[in-house]
């Protein structure tokens, strides 16, 4: 019998840009926030849910012209601060933007987490790979 399960992640927060580069074509921003990360599953006793943290990231973007630009981001969220390497996520993402006509945006990336945590005598460890496409109006 399959059970259906979902996987929750999330992260909110506000960014900062700064100048890492001397290159006009760079742009670079520091993001701080909150991560929460959940697994729900029905019907079994395997699950988890309350895993919130604080959030730091780094996010920089090279544009290549008017019209194309590439982006690398880079995240950290513990989970408890007395054991930070153990309780936390990790991720990275990278993607390329095109701007379209009529100041429309498309977006293809790729993003790496890695979740690990420990709950009772188990240690989890959840590593996710994310295909991301977007388009903007």
């Amino acid at each position: 019998m399959n059970e259906p399960s979902n996987y929750l992640e999330a992260h909110g927060g506000l960014s900062y840009n700064v100048k890492l580069f001397k290159d006009f074509r760079y742009r670079s921003r520091i993001k701080l926030g909150i991560s929460t990360v959940n697994f729900f599953t029905y019907g079994r006793n395997f699950g988890f849910t309350g895993l919130f943290g604080p959030s730091l990231g780094l996010k920089s973007e090279y544009f290549k012209d008017g019209s194309k630009s590439y982006t690398a981001e880079i995240g950290f969220s513990p989970y408890d601060f007395s054991n930070v390497l153990q309780e936390r996520t990790v991720r990275l993402e990278a993607g390329y933007n095109l701007n379209l006509k009529n100041l429309r945006r498309a977006r293809f990336g790729l993003e790496y987490s890695n979740t690990k945590f420990s709950f009772e005598i188990e240690d989890i460890e959840a590593h996710f790979f994310v295909l991301k496409f977007g388009l903007g109006f």
